[in-house]
């Protein structure tokens, strides 16, 4: 999956130790929820959406230490 504003890859960021974290563009936050939904991916969101310098909205989303970060990796690298 790409950023639909930088085209960028999706990228689970495991640097803090904590889990994973996820920024995600608004503009596709459904279907990331609606692909961690079928495969059971638990994960909380922060309470605020930020946009940056007039960019595109996005949201963090937060995954716990027991989850496997390349797993959830793979499936965002599988959609289109």
């Amino acid at each position: 999956m790409r950023d639909p504003y930088t085209h960028s890859p999706v990228v689970v960021n495991t640097d803090d130790g904590k889990g994973g974290r996820i920024v995600v563009r608004v503009e596709i936050l459904d279907r990331v929820k609606h692909l961690f939904a079928e495969h059971g991916i638990r994960y909380w969101m922060d309470a605020n959406i930020l946009s940056i310098d007039n960019e595109p909205p996005f949201a963090f989303m937060n995954l716990n230490r027991q989850i496997d970060a390349k797993m959830v990796q793979d499936l965002l690298d599988g959609m289109e």
